[in-house]
């Protein structure tokens, strides 16, 4: 089973501001704003990849070589938007929403195919187009967003080389941080 999944349109909103890491931070200037804003977003990718939850919403496209029953390896899928393939003269089609059946409150979400047509012989000849992520930035765990301000926190103090010896500080173990948060132990 190979597939991709690109992003159509990313997220706008993350689950924490850069006003929010401020406080978290002890920090009242502003000198550090746009670095605290790459900080967030470089902490909320390594959440999503660790728990396989989409923080914010984003359009998504998943790439199939052919038709088959698939589990969207995301959470939450809130809306499978449409299903493109290339026929067997290389245009492209959209499957029509008859031709399967979808269960978006399963995690991970499933399609099941009901009667699918011949695809050209060619790579990505399926597309699955759906909406993910948290409709609102405020249903995002607290304790994903607590874990994410940690992570914040510890790239904005280390974001010099290291100085290898002896420290008081902390290795933070980033999954650990994550972990309770996983929502796909398929992949």
């Amino acid at each position: 089973m190979n597939y991709a999944i690109e992003v159509v349109t990313p997220e706008t909103v993350y689950p924490v501001s850069t006003s929010e890491l401020k406080t978290h931070l002890g920090i009242t200037h502003t000198d550090h704003d746009t670095m605290l804003a790459d900080i967030i977003i470089a902490a909320c990718k390594l959440a999503e990849a660790q728990t396989w939850v989409i923080l914010g919403s984003r359009t998504l496209r998943m790439h199939l070589d052919s038709f088959y029953d698939i589990v969207i390896p995301r959470d939450p899928i809130s809306a499978i938007t449409s299903i493109t393939y290339y026929d067997m003269s290389n245009a492209q089609q959209t499957l029509a929403t008859t031709a399967y059946d979808t269960d978006l409150k399963s995690v991970p979400a499933r399609i099941h195919f009901k009667t699918v047509p011949s695809t050209y012989d060619r790579f990505n000849a399926v597309q699955i187009n759906f909406t993910a992520g948290h409709a609102t930035i405020g249903n995002v765990e607290g304790g994903i967003k607590q874990a994410i301000k940690m992570v914040c926190a510890d790239m904005y103090d280390q974001r010099m080389s290291m100085v290898h010896g002896a420290t008081s500080r902390a290795i933070i173990d980033y999954s650990l941080l994550f972990q309770a948060f996983r929502k796909n132990y398929f992949f």
